[in-house]
């Protein structure tokens, strides 16, 4: 189906109506057709937007052009000073948090010295406490070999504790 003159100026109000500017793909999107068929037609709705914003060439009369001009000073004065208060109240805001970030991190700073002391203290009571089971197990072992040592000499002792009660029985009979 051909695109026609009606359809592809419409299609162009429509985009420049939503703010959209009106071309050769976003047309093509919008009725479809061929690029060869509607170039020729958004050229001439383009053609007919341009004569139809020629605005009238009359020169801004002076009183008009000048109280613009001062009233644009004078906005342009009071932006300035809103800007300018702004910036003092976003400067100060940053200083406050510049303050608040520093104090934040002195305390982590401070809590991070508290750990490290906290955990020699602890690496300190670890390696005393493994010197002092290495010093157990040391004597546990040399109790052990000590325990078997006298198990030996007593296993040794009950034939003879053995033969004293049998005497013992006898002279007593």
């Amino acid at each position: 189906m051909a695109v026609s003159r009606e359809q592809v100026f419409k299609a162009a109000d429509e985009l420049q109506a939503a703010g959209q500017k009106p071309t050769l793909q976003a047309i093509r999107q919008k009725i479809g057709g061929s690029y060869s068929t509607l170039s020729p037609l958004l050229r001439e709705w383009k053609a007919a937007q341009a004569s139809a914003d020629v605005p009238m060439s009359e020169p801004v009369p002076r009183s008009i052009s000048g109280r613009l001009e001062d009233f644009a000073a004078e906005i342009w004065r009071v932006a300035l000073e809103l800007a300018d208060s702004r910036l003092a109240a976003e400067r100060e805001a940053l200083e406050d948090a510049r303050k608040q970030l520093e104090a934040e991190r002195d305390e982590a700073v401070q809590l991070a010295d508290g750990l490290a002391e906290e955990l020699d203290a602890a690496r300190s009571e670890l390696d005393a406490a493994r010197a002092e089971i290495a010093g157990l197990r040391e004597r546990a072992q040399a109790d052990a070999i000590q325990i078997a040592e006298l198990r030996g000499r007593l296993a040794a002792l009950e034939p003879l504790l053995d033969e004293l009660k049998s005497r013992a029985a006898a002279d007593t009979v």
